[in-house]
Formats: structure tokens, C-alpha cells, sequence
């Protein structure tokens, strides 16, 4: 056909059927697809291939010649383009939500116009918001004054020594002296020394125990009443030569029963089949009852947590630690988190990413309202937020660092994640990233866990990589689902399409006429992706300068005097 000319264009084509058609053998459509004529040489049940095709089949042909034609076939193609660049929205109403994922280049912009993506956001924006609005809570009720109730007696044990001796292997705690630090977070010393200055009223009776001493592996210390601590601090041995029972690894019991430690044989180190590791949150110990307050490295809970409950936030972590080396020096431990780390990793963050989901799929719905174009798109916002909460979370990771956190570097990788997550909010290969994303956050966790708590599962817990697992899942469930319903719609069509093509190749000169016929179309280069476009709906001044060149050497000279 001639294209970008004054004359209609017409298009001919071959009816190969039997005279017995009702489809007449040659037909000219011209651009509206009508019959122009009839004039192509050529004989009777015959193309010029030599292949027989039934009426169905010469049905189809005509078809899609009208199709090319009126150029539903090139309006087609730029539409599917459109779809695939994100442009074109229309597609997401009438696309399956899990097509959008595998078919469009930018997945989310379509998506967010179908309700399921919008829930899934929704809930994301709410976990992490809730999540926030706990650790603020728990940061409020449980950082400042005292940490666990009040108790009697306080003992640390030494389960694990500089040298690496653990179980019966221990013959004394490794300390010269033990206690536990009030609400001002002072030594006993410490706070006399500052009630006596006028700092405030604070009696000897109540800040330095009845009685200090070691028994077996533990050194205790007990009040004449129970008091509440804040912490605990130790003084090494005072002993030169005895830096190699410094304990490395410690539990702090306290207990308000009366016990009796008699012979000593209840105070004696564990056997040595028991390891440091093997370390319970309650224990019986010579005839009193202990409860776990304490470690040498403790976390916090940062789900989402109803009420403040100390037990359950503060998480007392199984990794060693190594004291200093000089003798008789003074070492505390408070229990109270810094709060430059604790709100940047664990209150901004989650507000951060909570922000993006929520308004963006606000903006969103506002976006389905005529004359609401100002508004910034939801993706944008939803990137934005991850943005700034990867910046957040590396700020965090830095401020750990200065603190000497050894998990520094999987910090680090997290906010590598939450990087990841914001530069493929919109990309076509959004599912790839986001199973990438899940394997990220579940190695780092883990190597967190087992480094700190030698454990795979706890404490952390992968909150960002299921949330990254679960939307691949759902999508493509849905996706398989819409597969299995596309592959029963089209099953009888399929069959039909079968049958028919195994008609049209039961004979031999039609499969040698469909053979020479691919030849000729390579031949004259009509394979060629940027040529066999349709064009009839388009100029030839509209060409590129190669295409353009190229149909002007296949007309005549009188046809080109027309353009």
C-alpha cells in the first residue's frame, strides 16, 4: 500500500478459497476496509504461494487485513508501548493486577490504580506507623528511673573468662567487687559523695550492701531492703597476673528468697558439659529462686507491643565482651539506650517509611478526580520516603559505629536494603528486586542473630524481607490464577486454531508454499522490525530519514511526485 499519499491506500490481498466461497477470491480493501475491486491475476482456488485455506481461515485473513487497513493494527501497537513505558493508565482498569507486574516497565504507577496494591500499602504504612508510636512508648515509660522491680539480692555470675574457661573450668568470679546503681545511675561512693555536697538525701544503709563477697563462680551483693537498680558496675581483680579470669561472659541475678549457701557446693560452677551459651532467663540457686536481670550486651524490643513490660523489652544478648586489662578498674554498665541511635534507627525510620505508603496512596485516590494535577505522583512519594529513611537508618548506623556496635557493618547493609527498595519502587523488574531485597534482609538478620545471640531467630526479625516475600507470593498467586482462568478461556479457541493449521500442513505443496513464502519475506527485508510497523496512518514526510529512503527507492517516480 502506498503510504502518506493523497489516494486512499488500498491493500490487496489473495482470497485462496474454492469457488464455492462466499468470499469472492481477489478483494481490494481500501482504508476503511471495504471492498475496492477485484483484479489479481492469479488462479482460481490458488495463491500465489499455491496454498489452500479453508473459509474460517480466508475469515481470519480478511480480518486482519481490515485491522492494517483502518490501523487498529499500528493504534494497537503504540498502545501496548504506552502500557509497557507506564504512559498510558487506562491499561489498569482493565489489565489483571498481576499482569501489570510482568508486562508494564513501571509496575507501580499502574498498580496503585487497583485496590489490592492500595491495601497492601495501606497495611504497610500501619505496621510501620504503629510500630513507631510503640518504640516512642516503650523509649518513654521504660528509659528513664528504675528498670526492674525492686530486689534484695543481686549476684553476677561468671559463666565464660577472658581465657576461654567456662563450666567447673571457672574457680572465681574474676572481680574484686559488685553492686548495682540507683536511679541516679552513680556508684554508691558516687552518690554519698554528692549527698554530702547537698546533691540530694541519700543514706549509706540503702546505697551500699549488707553484704559483698564471692561464692563459687558469683559475686554477691545484698541490701538490707530491696531496692530497684539501673544498672550494675564491677571493679576488675585487683591481682596482677589475673587478667585471664576477667569474666568475658556474665548473667546478673536477682531474688528476693532467702538462701544458704552452707558448704559452698550450691555456689559451685556448673559441670563441665554446660556451655556459656545455655543461659536461662530463671534459675533455683542455693535454695532461692533468680530471675535474669541482666548481661554484658542487652537489645530492645521494637515491635508493636500493647503495654511496657521491662521483661519482655529489654533483650539480654549472649555475645562476650572483653573488660579492661588494668586491675581494680571501675567498669559500669547502665541500662538505658542511647537516645540518638534508639530514636534515628527505630522511632524516625518507621515514621519515615510509614509516610511514603500511607499519602501515597492518598494521592493516589485524589489523583482519580478531575482537576487534581498538581499533586506530586504516588510513587515520588513513596520513593521519597524510602529515601530519606535509608539516609536515617545509615546516619544510625554511623552513630553505632562511634559507640563501638560490632554490627556496624550489617547496619549498613540494612540501609543498603531500604536503598534498594526506593530505586526499584517503579522498575520493571520490580519482582526481581524484591526477592533480592528478602534473600538481603534475611542473610544480614541472621548473621546478626547468630554474632549476637547465637541464634538465626532471634532476636531481630526480618520484618522488611517477609513484607518483600509476602508481595511476591500474593502476586504471584494471583498471577498463576489469572493464567490458569486466561488458558480455560482460550482453550476451545486454541483447539479450533490447532485444527485449522493442522489442516493448512497436511499437505505437502502448502508446507513448501509456506516455507518459500518466509523465504521471500527475508528476502526483501520485511522481517525487519522497524519496517514491518504499520504506517498507513502516517506520512512519509514523518519517516526517519533510513526508513524514509528506504520506501521511496520501492515507487515509482510518478508515485513520488504525489507525496
Amino acid at each position: 500500500f502506498e503510504a502518506g499519499s493523497s489516494v486512499r491506500p488500498t491493500l490487496q490481498i489473495v482470497s485462496v478459497g474454492n469457488e464455492n466461497s462466499a468470499h469472492p477470491s481477489p478483494a481490494n480493501l481500501n482504508s476503511s476496509g471495504q471492498r475496492a475491486g477485484a483484479g489479481l491475476p492469479g488462479a482460481r482456488g490458488g495463491g500465489s504461494v499455491g496454498s489452500y485455506v479453508s473459509g474460517e481461515m480466508e475469515t481470519l485473513l480478511e480480518g486482519i487485513s481490515c485491522m492494517s487497513a483502518l490501523g487498529l493494527c499500528d493504534f494497537l501497537d503504540h498502545r501496548w508501548e504506552e502500557v509497557q513505558r507506564g504512559h498510558d493508565q487506562r491499561s489498569s482498569t482493565s489489565s489483571s493486577f498481576s499482569g501489570i507486574f510482568f508486562s508494564t516497565q513501571r509496575p507501580m504507577t499502574s498498580a496503585l490504580q487497583k485496590w489490592p496494591m492500595r491495601v497492601i500499602l495501606i497495611g504497610i504504612g500501619v505496621f510501620y506507623l504503629l510500630r513507631g508510636v510503640s518504640n516512642t512508648l516503650q523509649y518513654a515509660s521504660l528509659s528513664d528511673g528504675e528498670v526492674f522491680p525492686p530486689y534484695r539480692h543481686y549476684r553476677l555470675q561468671t559463666v565464660l573468662t577472658r581465657d576461654r574457661s567456662e563450666g567447673n573450668g571457672i574457680t572465681s568470679p574474676g572481680i574484686s567487687v559488685f553492686g548495682v546503681l540507683d536511679d541516679s545511675r552513680c556508684t554508691p561512693e558516687a552518690s554519698l559523695m554528692g549527698a554530702a555536697g547537698g546533691a540530694g538525701n541519700r543514706s549509706a544503709e540503702l546505697l551500699v550492701p549488707s553484704f559483698s563477697g564471692p561464692a563459687g563462680s558469683s559475686f554477691l551483693a545484698t541490701y538490707p531492703y530491696p531496692r530497684p537498680m539501673t544498672g550494675w558496675y564491677l571493679r576488675t581483680g585487683s591481682q596482677q597476673g589475673s587478667e585471664g579470669q576477667d569474666p568475658a561472659y556474665f548473667t546478673v541475678w536477682a531474688s528476693n528468697d532467702d538462701f544458704e549457701i552452707g558448704d559452698g557446693s550450691c555456689a559451685a560452677a556448673a559441670g563441665e558439659q554446660d556451655r556459656w551459651l545455655d543461659v536461662a532467663d530463671e534459675e533455683s540457686w542455693c535454695g532461692a529462686d533468680w530471675k535474669r536481670v541482666g548481661a554484658p550486651a542487652w537489645s530492645f524490643a521494637t515491635g508493636i507491643r500493647l503495654e511496657a513490660n521491662a521483661d519482655s523489652w529489654w533483650r539480654f544478648l549472649r555475645y562476650p565482651v572483653e573488660l579492661t586489662s588494668e586491675r581494680a578498674a571501675l567498669v559500669k554498665f547502665v541500662l538505658q539506650p542511647v537516645g540518638g541511635t534508639y530514636f534515628t534507627r527505630n522511632i524516625f525510620c518507621a515514621f519515615l517509611i510509614s509516610s511514603g505508603p500511607i499519602t501515597g496512596v492518598f494521592v493516589s485516590w485524589l489523583s482519580t478526580f478531575r482537576g487534581v494535577r498538581t499533586l506530586p505522583t504516588a510513587v515520588l512519594l513513596v520513593r521519597a520516603s524510602l529515601f530519606a529513611a535509608a539516609i536515617c537508618y545509615f546516619s544510625a548506623a554511623c552513630l553505632s559505629h562511634l559507640e563501638g556496635d560490632p554490627m556496624t557493618p550489617v547496619h549498613v547493609c540494612k540501609s543498603i536494603l531500604i536503598l534498594i527498595l526506593a530505586l526499584a519502587t517503579d522498575s520493571r523488574w520490580l519482582m526481581i528486586w524484591l526477592c533480592v531485597a528478602f534473600a538481603l534482609d534475611m542473610v544480614s538478620v541472621c548473621s546478626m542473630n547468630w554474632v549476637l545471640n547465637r541464634t538465626i531467630f532471634s532476636p531481630y526479625v526480618p520484618v522488611a524481607g517477609y513484607f518483600c516475600a509476602g508481595i511476591v507470593a500474593i502476586i504471584c498467586v494471583m498471577r498463576a490464577k489469572a493464567l490458569l482462568e486466561t488458558m480455560k478461556l482460550l482453550k476451545q479457541d486454541q483447539s479450533q486454531y490447532d485444527r485449522l493449521w493442522k489442516t493448512l500442513c497436511s499437505n505437502e505443496d502448502n508446507v513448501a508454499g509456506i516455507e518459500h513464502l518466509g523465504k521471500v519475506v527475508r528476502m526483501i527485508g520485511l522481517d525487519e522490525i522497524d519496517y514491518c510497523r504499520q504506517h498507513n496512518r502516517m506520512l512519509a514526510s514523518k519517516l526517519t530519514p533510513p526508513l524514509r529512503a528506504k520506501f521511496l527507492s520501492q515507487m515509482t517516480p510518478d508515485q513520488a511526485k504525489q507525496l
